[in-house]
Formats: structure tokens, sequence, C-alpha cells
């Protein structure tokens, strides 16, 4: 039974009970009431008869329908609900994945960071010692040339010119 079938039968059935309903009204409205009483009416048996008949025949098929409807409905959640965790599963590992990714990425950032103040370390340890060695060779410098203004030679100490 495709949807469309299964529409109509419902609006079918759902029509005929709604017409027993109303049939009932109507037999209720054009009933002769009783002799001596107010409330107390005269209906044709066989017409109740036939009527109610008709009501026990649609009420199952009713009762049917609407546990067809249930079902479908309950179909359709769990389909809705296997979607959606297997939304949120797919989600979760794109975001782990992701956060994976940022991890790797800030370590190799914080490995750089690293690298470059060792880096910086290093070069200030060599241009300290390298302007010791400076400071050293010019107070050397400085004594040989005085002394050697001062006419004093040390026998240990020679410059000899550096040839390129």
């Amino acid at each position: 039974m495709d949807d469309r079938e299964y529409e109509r039968l419902v609006s079918m059935k759902s029509n005929d009970l709604q017409e027993c309903v109303d049939e009932m009204r109507k037999m209720l409205e054009s009933a002769k009431p009783r002799m001596f009483s107010q409330v107390d009416v005269i209906i044709n048996s066989e017409d109740l008869q036939a009527l109610l008949d008709r009501m026990e025949r649609a009420i199952p098929q009713e009762v049917g329908l609407a546990i067809d409807i249930v079902d479908k409905q309950n179909d359709i959640l769990l389909q809705t609900k296997d979607r959606c965790n297997d939304y949120s599963k797919k989600t979760q590992e794109k975001v782990k994945g992701m956060l994976e990714e940022a991890a790797k990425r800030s370590m190799v950032m914080v490995g750089q960071e690293n690298i470059v103040v060792q880096a910086e370390s290093e070069a200030n340890e060599i241009m300290y010692t390298a302007n010791e060695q400076a400071q050293q060779i010019k107070r050397s410098s400085e004594a040989q040339a005085q002394d050697h203004s001062e006419g004093r030679k040390d026998p240990a100490v020679t410059c000899t010119p550096a040839h390129p």
C-alpha cells in the first residue's frame, strides 16, 4: 500500500465514522418523544442496529490504521534518530581530527619557538664571547702600543702583519 492509498483509506474510514456519528445525531433529533417523558425517545431499532454494525466494522479498521500510523511514525523517528547519531559521530570524528591537527601544529610552533629561543640564546652567548675577546684584544693591543711608544719591547710578543 503506497502513501496516497494509505491516506485515502485513513480519510475514508475517518469519514465513515464521522458519518455514523452524524446519522446518530440526526436519528436522535428526529426521534419522537415517548409519551409522558421529556428525555426518552422512540428510535427505529433496525436503523440503530445497522448504524452500530457499521461503526463496529469501522472502529477496528480505525484502530488498525491508527496503529499503522503510530508504527510509521516510530519508523520515521528511528530513522531520524539513526541519521542524527550518524551525523553526530561524523561531526565528533571531524572535530577530533581538527583538534588533533591543531595540537600537532601547536607542538610544531612550540618546537619552532623553542628553536628560536635557543638560537637567540646561543647567538647572545657568541656575541658576548666575541665582545669579551674583542675587548681583550683591544686591551692587549693598547698595552703593546704603549710599550712600543715607550721604547720597551717585549721579546715574547711580536706583531706580524697578517697576509690575506
